[in-house]
């Protein structure tokens, strides 16, 4: 890349590709940042800003915008919470839409220390062992200083090991669009634009799971499967490992956010792949949960570890407690996401899912 000229798009989309691979290769990506002529998107003039705003009116869709957020590699949702499903850092966009204008939510996408929304300045801990620590203030006390980290990790100091306190900045990074291209910086200002704005991308009234956990395709969980059976992901096994994952806003779970564990074959030759996904559900009282999924081709499903008949009308036993559902997934049959709603018709227990 040496003397290389590359359009900026180019080199964006280039980029990404390396970020998304997961290696740090930080010379290739100077390298295609000095081809592509790429700087940081905080310095954008007037003009340029308008023409992405034109762009998020005229040339993408919310749809699109909501792909972009949700990739893990932004890590939007480690932050940010749509409806109490995701992160706790940063303000739920629940409503965003409605009370925030185009140009303000681009801004706070190019510079995220420009504007901080109330209560979630960041502060940095300097702590006596030369540790430090930064977060949201979740609370103090005479005792102890409460934050809440990048990764949603919620830390506790005590004051007796606090050396100094001082304003941080903003946890979103500053140049996190910087590699997006022109349209997918212009996607995300749309989609954000919409929410609660927009009947379909709104909350609605609708108890829907909205936060997963999600098996990971790791050797051992392969291993263990083939070994036993897909009943033994309903069980609490070290061998496996579950990463949580977030429903769109309208309510579904993608399947491309359902990995798929390759399983050897115990007779023919080849693997077989298929995804698990469980959603909890916190009962306040003894009754009866009924439940509505969007079809049940591809699907299993299991309360706590025990089977579940599919069928037309879904009737849940339940005592005081969380209940855990596991899902197993067919990628092979199955083709649309998945969406698991309590419906209020039937249900005499008092229930909800655990979003969050």
């Amino acid at each position: 890349l040496n003397g290389a000229d590359l359009r900026s798009d180019v080199a964006r989309e280039m980029l990404r590709v390396v970020r998304e691979s997961g290696r740090a290769a930080p010379t290739l990506e100077a390298a295609l940042r000095t081809a592509g002529k790429i700087t940081s998107r905080k310095s954008l003039s007037k003009q340029q800003r308008d023409a992405l705003l034109e762009l998020s009116r005229t040339a993408v869709t919310a749809k699109q915008g909501e792909a972009v957020f949700r990739n893990p590699r932004l890590g939007c949702l480690k932050c940010h919470a749509i409806g109490g499903a995701g992160g706790k850092v940063g303000p739920d966009m629940v409503s965003l839409g409605g009370s925030a204008q185009p140009d303000y939510l681009l801004e706070s996408l190019l510079d995220p220390n420009a504007k901080v929304k109330e209560n979630y300045h960041t502060i940095v801990i300097a702590t006596d062992e030369g540790k430090l620590i930064s977060g949201v203030q979740i609370r103090q006390s005479k005792s102890e200083v409460v934050v809440r980290n990048a990764e949603d990790r919620v830390i506790t100091v005590p004051r007796s090991e606090i050396e100094e306190i001082a304003q941080g900045v903003s946890l979103m990074p500053e140049g996190q669009v910087d590699t997006l291209t022109d349209e997918e910086v212009a996607a995300m200002v749309r989609f954000l634009s919409e929410l609660g704005r927009t009947p379909e991308y709104s909350i609605g009234r609708r108890q829907l799971a909205r936060t997963w956990d999600v098996l990971q395709p790791t050797t051992e969980a392969a291993f263990r499967l083939r070994r036993t059976s897909y009943a033994t992901a309903a069980a609490d096994d070290p061998a496996f490992t579950w990463q949580k994952s977030i429903s769109t806003v309208a309510g579904n779970l993608p399947l491309s956010d359902i990995p798929q564990v390759m399983v050897k074959n115990r007779s023919a030759a080849g693997s077989r792949g298929v995804g698990f996904a469980r959603c909890y559900i916190e009962a306040e009282t003894a009754g009866e949960i009924v439940l509505s999924i969007n079809g049940f081709e591809g699907l299993e499903l299991r309360h706590g570890q025990n089977p579940v008949d599919l069928v037309s009308t879904i009737k849940l036993s339940v005592q005081p407690g969380k209940q855990r559902l596991t899902f197993t997934v067919d990628q092979s049959i199955r083709t649309k996401p998945l969406e698991v709603e309590i419906l209020t018709k039937g249900t005499t227990a008092v229930a909800k899912f655990v979003n969050d």
